[in-house]
């Protein structure tokens, strides 16, 4: 299972990544994204397809097992160096 994480939550594939760092760096880069795909209908519809897709795989209970599955990871980790055992000791 690929797990999106923060600052990547649309696929590569269905998206084009604008860094936002100043305004005079971002308002031009926004730019050259819109140009670009009023110039290339085809990776348009590509795009456009591939952000769908991962839409309709962004149900509520997707979601929430790529939390559980998180939180499960975590829980293991802790146990396996003993850190939830030493947080929760009296």
């Amino acid at each position: 299972m690929k797990v999106l994480l923060v600052g990547s939550i649309m696929p590569p594939d269905a998206s084009i990544k604008v860094p936002v760092k100043t305004a005079l760096q971002t308002v031009p880069s926004l730019g050259w994204a819109i140009r670009r795909l009023s110039y290339e209908p085809a990776e348009r519809l590509r795009m456009g397809r591939a952000a769908w897709e991962f839409a309709r795989t962004q149900t509520w209970a997707h979601r929430a097992d790529i939390m559980s599955g998180l939180y499960e990871g975590v829980a293991r980790k802790q146990n396996a160096s003993g850190e939830a055992d030493k947080q929760f000791a009296a």
